[in-house]
């Protein structure tokens, strides 16, 4: 699974009239719907997991806090904290989200596209896309045609990539990373707080201007990775799109020359039993059952044997169907039987 296939697993828990009532009026949605406490309350010293909402859960209680920002970022707050309360209730998720290096942050990112999934029709963003390739622009694009934040058109035109990359959202006054979203399991990636830094291409953009170019980004023992990306930027803000393929037939652009060396983005094949689809995708395959997930649903081997899966009555474990026998597994059918 991945973190797009767990939001999608969220959304799809809802239904048609709960998702309707949630686009109108979350705050209100969410105390009729799953009686949730709702209250606004002051901006925390820092977000959690260096998250980008607003807000804070205590699930236990059943209560979601809030900053009433008064502006498009309060609906993403609130359908991120209803993300945490799903998913809070959904124990494959919390037991895959376990297994992975840094919990909290793939928790943080399945509620943000669970949030941006609610917020913007994928119909709006391929509007705005057209036939592609993702730009910066469609970024102010969207943002301009929707209700949305900025972090949430983002995460929708993340979906457009075809490859593995990331969309980020940066302070041009600081050179800090206010926000990205990547594509299924893109490495190295930004996240809130990073600086771009001193030397990096992206610092060329001026105010008001645009840029394409090869670039990189680096994990955090400085091991850089080289990507291409495209950006634009207002007063305030730049966005860029970095992308492991050249989606921009960038060469050309700005003197830079790219090395005839340099490897193109690895495509595998796959074919999913659990939704019939086959095709190739850029996401590479899962390190235990050597299959890369489905491009629509998500799923790897591992995780369609695991749908597949029964639980003996009596020990509990779960087996293939064909394993089991009156409702036992080979183990309890040995135990009880005779001499």
């Amino acid at each position: 699974m991945t973190v797009s296939a767990w939001a999608e697993v969220l959304t799809t828990s809802l239904s048609p009239s709960q998702i309707l009532a949630l686009q109108s009026d979350p705050a209100e949605a969410m105390r009729s719907q799953f009686n949730l406490r709702v209250r606004k309350t002051k901006a925390p010293p820092q977000r959690g997991e260096a998250g980008t909402c607003d807000g804070l859960s205590i699930l236990s209680q059943g209560l979601v806090l809030y900053v009433d920002t008064a502006s498009r970022r309060r609906n993403f707050t609130l359908l991120h904290e209803l993300g945490h309360h799903l998913a809070d209730q959904c124990e494959e998720l919390l037991i895959w989200a376990a297994d992975q290096p840094d919990t909290g942050r793939v928790l943080e990112e399945i509620c943000d596209r669970f949030a941006a999934t609610l917020l913007i029709p994928e119909t709006l963003a391929s509007d705005v896309v057209g036939a592609g390739p993702v730009k910066a622009k469609h970024l102010a694009d969207l943002f301009q045609r929707s209700i949305a934040s900025r972090e949430v058109c983002a995460i929708a035109l993340c979906r457009f990539l075809g490859c593995q990359g990331f969309v980020a959202i940066l302070d041009r006054e600081a050179w800090q990373v206010t926000f990205a979203a990547r594509q299924i399991d893109t490495r190295p990636y930004p996240w809130r707080g990073d600086i771009v830094p001193t030397g990096h291409p992206l610092r060329k953009l001026g105010a008001g201007g645009t840029l394409r170019c090869t670039g990189w980004w680096a994990f955090a023992d400085g091991e850089q990775v080289d990507y291409w990306f495209d950006s634009v930027s207002d007063q305030r803000y730049a966005y860029a799109v970095f992308a492991s393929t050249d989606l921009w037939e960038v060469s050309p652009f700005h003197g830079y020359t790219v090395p005839a060396e340099r490897p193109t983005a690895q495509r595998f094949s796959f074919s999913c039993s659990a939704c019939a689809r086959s095709g190739q995708t850029y996401a590479y395959p899962c390190s235990t059952c050597g299959q890369p997930p489905c491009d629509k649903c998500g799923k790897c081997e591992c995780d369609r044997r695991r749908d597949r899966a029964r639980v003996c009555s009596r020990c509990r474990i779960s087996v293939e169907p064909h394993l089991l026998k009156q409702g036992l597994c080979v183990d309890c059918r040995a135990q009880l039987r005779p001499g």
